[in-house]
């Protein structure tokens, strides 16, 4: 619990990592080698295979698969994993992060990465088994969900500035 706060902490008070852009308001594409489509009463799943890439104002994700969530004609998730998946979101600040997994809520502004996570920001690495984003609020959440599981979480900070 107090290692979630620090990280919380650590990595919104050194710079907004996030949040605080147009994305939410940007249209989603996603582009893969081959797709497969669920439809089903308004509710539907997409599933792309094959270096996939999603995009959406700043941020763009590639992975060796995804699936795109819909309810009622609306994206309320992407799911992605692969070898690893990348993130980057170059606004407001350059962030880079890979994964096992990742998984994007539309309508939460969320983002999870988990499994091999690695992430990068204005020289800070963060590592870990699991790290969450409020893209709206622009806070970092890293840590298991389980405090007795043994995972640590790894900061590496440049103090430079």
């Amino acid at each position: 619990m107090v290692l979630s706060f620090i990280a919380s902490v650590l990595v919104v008070a050194s710079h907004p990592i996030l949040g605080q852009t147009n994305d939410e308001d940007a249209q989603i594409r996603v582009v893969g080698n081959s797709v497969q489509a669920n439809l089903a009463d308004g509710d539907s799943s997409w599933s792309f295979d094959g270096d996939v890439q999603l995009e959406r104002g700043s941020m763009t994700l590639t992975a060796d698969r995804m699936t795109v969530k819909r309810t009622a004609g609306k994206i309320v998730a992407v799911v992605a994993d692969g070898e690893p998946v990348q993130f980057t979101q170059s606004e407001p600040n350059l962030v880079t992060a890979s994964s096992s997994s990742m998984t994007y809520s539309v309508d939460e502004q969320t983002i999870v990465l988990s499994g091999n996570v690695i992430l990068l920001q204005d020289g800070n690495q963060i590592r870990g088994e699991r790290i969450e984003y409020d893209l709206d609020a622009g806070e970092l959440i890293a840590g298991s969900t389980d405090p007795t599981d043994g995972q640590q979480i790894e900061f590496v900070l440049d103090d430079e500035d």
